[in-house]
């Protein structure tokens, strides 16, 4: 998905291969610690609290591409989480 929005049908350049390999692992695994919370999507700070964390991620990952859309990232990742809650806490 991230590739997707943030480079479209060309994929991800080989230059950044790494790096977006490094930041979905940071994103799943901030999501896997911090969604296990009891009613966490109806828990509208922490939910406030994911989505800063997400959009550090994504501003700081050094891609201008993902940069760029980071808002719009941040906004499909936190819906997608909230739809496979259960896959990614296993």
């Amino acid at each position: 998905m991230m590739s997707q929005i943030a480079f479209g049908k060309d994929g991800v350049p080989k230059e950044y291969e790494n790096q977006i390999k490094d930041l979905v692992n940071s994103t799943l695994e901030h999501l896997h610690d911090t969604i296990g919370i009891i009613n966490f999507w109806s828990n509208i700070p922490e939910v406030s609290k994911l989505k800063g964390a997400l959009s550090d991620l994504m501003l700081l990952c050094g891609i201008n591409e993902i940069e760029d859309v980071a808002e719009k990232l941040v906004t499909e990742i936190t819906s997608l989480a909230k739809v496979r809650h259960q896959e990614i806490i296993a």
